[in-house]
């Protein structure tokens, strides 16, 4: 028997394939050589499907990590976007902080 698991939503079953999939919104979106691919979980029937809980999954990926580049840059602002949307932030909170945290490889 083949046991496969992985903690990323974009690669669960038949998201990974581009399928469809009930209770489940897959939105994907590239800027420059980066990418971007939310999985929003939207009920149980998607829980089932991903076998991931209720909530919104942003996976942001590129071939090209060299600081300084337009990669980087477009990589940075992706980022930025993802967590202000994920923190209910807007253009009007400035001065407001999030910490964020990256544990694993």
């Amino acid at each position: 028997m083949n046991i496969y698991h992985t903690d990323l939503a974009m690669e669960c079953g038949r998201v990974s394939a581009g399928g469809e999939l009930p209770g489940v919104r897959v939105e994907r979106s590239e800027r420059g050589s980066v990418s971007r691919v939310r999985v929003d979980v939207l009920d149980e029937e998607g829980e089932r499907e991903t076998g991931k809980p209720l909530g919104a999954y942003t996976t942001l990926y590129s071939d090209s990590m060299e600081q300084g580049s337009d990669s980087w840059e477009a990589l940075c602002a992706m980022l930025s976007e993802e967590i202000s949307a994920m923190a209910g932030l807007n253009s009007e909170c400035e001065n407001d902080s999030v910490l964020v945290l990256g544990l694993g490889n």
